[in-house]
């Protein structure tokens, strides 16, 4: 599988995140984002890590040509763990996007989130 249609690939299994949401998570533009689906510009070895880290996936899903698909990746226990907790932030990220609130809004019920706990 090329590069270009992992990063198509993830960004499905992200719940279908835009080019322009995906460059937002890994601090890059969308044109970046873009000229790696469609040209196999690949990605430097920083924006790799973040895509690592954001979709759970191991970093050498993404450089080894030879491997099509994540489950021929053997994860270790480590990783596997590592997936669930960002599966279970991209769910809520998702939630916060379809109800239309900004990152502003999700950082401020953070704040607030973290006072009530205190106060527990």
């Amino acid at each position: 599988m090329k590069f270009g249609d992992k990063i198509r690939y993830v960004r499905s299994k992200m719940g279908g995140v835009s080019t322009t949401e995906l460059g937002k998570m890994l601090n890059v533009t969308q044109s970046y984002v873009s000229r790696a689906e469609n040209k196999n510009q690949k990605f430097g070895r920083d924006t790799l890590v973040k895509l690592s880290n954001i979709s759970g996936l191991p970093i050498e899903f993404f450089t080894d040509d030879n491997v099509s698909t994540p489950e021929e990746v053997a994860p270790t226990p480590e990783m596997a763990n590592e997936l669930k907790k960002y599966w279970k932030f991209l769910k809520v990220a998702q939630v916060a996007h379809e109800a239309g609130l900004t990152e502003e809004d999700v950082l401020e019920l953070i704040e607030v989130g973290k006072k009530l706990k205190h106060r527990e």
